[in-house]
């Protein structure tokens, strides 16, 4: 997924994903993803199944993301390091 989000990222302005399944893993490719892009606004992630772990990770992308503007994380399992 992250390779995909590198190689068509220029202009991406909204990402959304819903009730998938991206865990940590993808929470992780997706701070690597704000870290880097800053054309990026919108960003929902809704019942994903990410813990505290990819949550973490997602924050501390935002801490050098100033453009993005809205953002969805609801649903997920935040309050849990890693699920069972």
């Amino acid at each position: 997924m992250c390779g995909i989000l590198k190689a068509t990222n220029t202009h991406l302005q909204t990402l959304k994903f819903r009730n998938s399944d991206l865990s940590d893993t993808g929470a992780q490719a997706i701070a690597e993803l704000l870290s880097n892009h800053m054309s990026l606004v919108e960003l929902e992630i809704f019942n994903c199944g990410i813990t505290e772990l990819g949550g973490n990770k997602i924050g501390n992308a935002l801490k050098t993301n100033f453009c993005l503007e809205k953002l969805s994380i609801g649903e997920n399992i935040l309050n849990k390091r890693d699920v069972e």
